[in-house]
């Protein structure tokens, strides 16, 4: 079950990343079913799945170049607006582990994985 488990994580992450997606909220269902982890064991190995897919994309996208424009495929000044507010999610995102049940917080992930994917699967029809 594990090894099958590991191998459908694997493909879900390589395709979110694809995607420009992350794969984090996917793969939480999966370390459930798969492996039985409770809630916050799943939290802290997706974090080393995201950190480590994001760490592959910024080594990839470091060496591609913009077709247009011939500069660096990363565009840094997003990258600069966003890291605050990716941090202070994160400190949110702590606390609010430590405070609310863990039936809320994976009701309130079950509704972020939807939002998403209807977002992204709009983006893809059109």
């Amino acid at each position: 079950m594990e090894i099958i488990g590991s191998l459908v994580i694997i493909i879900i992450v390589g395709f979110s990343n694809a995607g420009g997606l992350g794969g984090g909220f996917l793969v939480i269902p999966f370390f459930f079913l798969f492996f039985n982890y409770s809630l916050i064991h799943t939290i802290e190995n997706t974090y080393i799945i995201v950190f480590s897919g994001s760490v592959g994309n910024f080594l990839t996208g470091c060496k591609t170049r913009h077709p247009k424009t011939g500069g660096p495929s990363i565009n840094y000044d997003l990258t600069i607006l966003n890291a605050p507010l990716l941090c202070m999610g994160a400190i949110v995102g702590v606390n609010l582990k430590n405070l609310l049940p863990s039936v809320i917080l994976i009701i309130v992930e079950v509704m972020v994985l939807v939002f998403a994917l209807t977002k992204c699967i709009n983006r893809y029809i059109k």
